[in-house]
C-alpha cells in the first residue's frame, strides 16, 4: 500500500506518462467511475530461475592418459579462497612397464657387445711386411737380379747360414694352395741397407717426390734424378764411386757419360748410345778416349779408328763397372762427321733424361762456358721444370764460379765442392 498523505485523504496514484505523450480524454458516452479506483501496489517480479545443465564430466590427463572423474556442483553458500587446495587425483603406477623397458634395453646392449666381440675375434691378423730388394750381382758380368725378401722387423740381414729363402705371396683367404718358389741366396752377407740405399731415396719410377742423398748431401723434393758425368781422363777415376753412389738411389736412375764439360753452341744435339746395346761401339770409345792415344790427333783421326783387341785396355775394372749397367749412355765424341761441333749440352738435354726433374752434373769445370749456350740451356731446362746441381771434386775449375752464377742459381740448384 502507498503511504497515506499527512491529511489522511487517500489520493489516487496517477500514472507517469512521458512528456511527449498527452492523455486523451474519454468520449462522453464512456461511463466514468463514480468513485476513484485504488491502485494496486507494484511488486518487483523476480526473473525465472535458470535451469542448470548437469556439470560435464572432466577428464584430466596423467602421463598422457585420461583419468575420468565427475565434478560436482559446490554446495550452496560454499565459498573458496586462494589458499584452498584442489582435490587430489589418484595417480596410476607404471612400475611394471618401466621395469620391462629397462630389461629390454639391457638385453639389446648385451647383444651388441657380443656381436662386437665376435667381429674382433674373427678379424684376420695383419700381413707380414714385404720388401722388394735388388740383390747385388755376385760378379760384375752378371745382370742384376730382383728378388723379393719377406723380412721380419727384428731381422735386418740375411746371413750366410741362410742357404735358401722362400718367396711367399700373401693373398686373401683361399682354398687353392700356392706353390713355393725357392732360389739360392748369395753366399756372403747381404745388408739390406746397403742394397737398397737410403730409404729416403728416390727409386726413379714412382714419380713421388722424395729425398735423395748424394755423397752425404740431401736433395729434397726429387721425383727422378739423372746424373751427367764428365769422363775426361782427369775425371774417369771417380766413375766407380759415382756408380756405387747411384746404386743407393736406384738402378733406374739414368747416367750419361760425356768426355769433357765444354758448353758451346751447337746446331743439333749429338746422338746418345746405350752402353749395353752398343757394346762394341762403347769399347772403341773407351779404348781411345780413356787410353793413351794422343788427344790432339783424336779430333781428326777418331772417326777412322777401330777397336783393337790387341791394344791394352786402360782402366778395365772401371769399364766393367759401367759396361753392364742399365740406363747408362755415352756420347761418342767426333764419332760421326755430321757432328763436328760438340757440347755437353747434348748430354744435359738428351731425350734419355727428359723425364728427370733433377740433374746432378759431375765435372771438374775446367772447360769453357759460352754465354749464349748457357742462356739457351737455362731456357730449355727451366721449361722442363729441372733443377741443376753440380759437383766438383775441387775448387780449381776455371769455369766453376761462372757455372754457379749463370746456371745453378737460375735453375734453383746448388753447387757442391767435395773430393770423391
Amino acid at each position: 500500500m502507498p503511504p497515506s498523505s499527512p491529511s489522511g485523504d487517500s489520493t489516487p496514484i496517477q500514472p507517469v506518462l512521458p512528456k511527449a505523450l498527452t492523455p486523451v480524454a474519454p468520449p462522453d458516452h464512456v461511463l466514468k467511475p463514480s468513485a476513484p479506483i485504488p491502485a494496486e501496489p507494484v511488486h518487483a517480479v523476480a526473473p525465472p530461475e535458470p535451469e542448470h545443465a548437469p556439470y560435464p564430466e572432466v577428464l584430466p590427463h596423467i602421463d598422457n592418459e585420461a583419468v575420468p572423474f565427475t565434478a560436482h556442483a559446490p554446495d550452496p553458500g560454499t565459498t573458496f579462497s586462494a589458499n584452498d587446495k584442489l582435490p587430489d587425483i589418484e595417480e596410476r603406477h607404471y612400475f611394471v612397464q618401466k621395469l620391462s623397458a629397462a630389461g629390454v634395453a639391457i638385453l639389446v646392449h648385451v647383444a651388441l657387445a657380443i656381436l662386437l666381440f665376435t667381429v674382433y675375434v674373427v678379424m684376420p691378423q695383419p700381413k707380414s711386411a714385404e720388401i722388394t730388394a735388388i740383390a747385388a750381382p755376385v760378379s760384375d758380368q752378371q745382370v742384376p737380379e730382383t728378388k723379393k725378401v719377406v723380412e721380419q722387423p727384428p731381422q735386418p740381414q740375411v746371413t750366410q747360414a741362410t742357404t735358401s729363402a722362400r718367396l711367399m705371396t700373401a693373398v686373401g683367404a683361399s682354398s687353392v694352395p700356392l706353390p713355393n718358389i725357392e732360389f739360392e741366396a748369395p753366399t756372403d752377407n747381404v745388408d739390406l741397407g746397403t742394397m737398397m740405399g737410403n730409404f729416403d731415396a728416390n727409386f726413379g719410377s714412382t714419380g713421388t717426390a722424395m729425398t735423395v742423398t748424394m755423397f752425404g748431401k740431401k736433395i729434397e723434393n726429387v721425383k727422378k734424378i739423372a746424373v751427367v758425368m764428365d769422363v775426361s781422363r782427369s775425371m774417369t777415376r771417380y766413375l766407380p764411386v759415382v756408380v756405387d753412389e747411384m746404386r743407393k738411389i736406384g738402378r733406374t736412375s739414368p747416367l750419361v757419360l760425356y768426355f769433357g764439360c765444354w758448353l758451346n753452341p751447337i746446331n743439333d744435339l749429338e746422338p746418345v748410345f746405350d752402353v749395353v746395346e752398343e757394346e762394341e761401339h762403347f769399347k772403341k770409345f773407351w779404348q781411345y778416349w780413356q787410353g793413351s792415344y794422343d788427344m790432339g790427333k783424336l779430333t781428326t783421326d777418331y772417326e777412322g779408328l777401330e777397336y783393337d783387341k790387341k791394344q791394352p785396355f786402360r782402366l778395365e775394372d772401371v769399364y766393367k763397372k759401367v759396361a753392364k749397367r742399365k740406363d747408362t749412355y755415352f756420347i761418342d765424341r767426333f764419332g760421326d762427321p755430321k757432328y763436328r761441333k760438340t757440347s755437353v749440352m747434348s748430354a744435359l738435354l738428351a731425350k734419355e733424361i727428359k723425364d728427370a726433374d733433377t740433374i746432378y752434373w759431375l765435372a771438374d769445370f775446367q772447360d769453357a762456358i759460352n754465354d749464349d749456350a748457357a742462356s739457351y740451356l737455362i731456357r730449355r731446362l727451366r721449361g722442363r721444370g729441372v733443377r741443376l746441381f753440380i759437383h766438383a771434386p775441387h775448387a780449381n775449375g776455371r769455369s766453376l764460379e761462372k757455372v754457379k752464377e749463370e746456371l745453378v742459381k737460375p735453375l734453383k740448384g746448388e753447387a757442391i765442392v767435395l773430393d770423391l
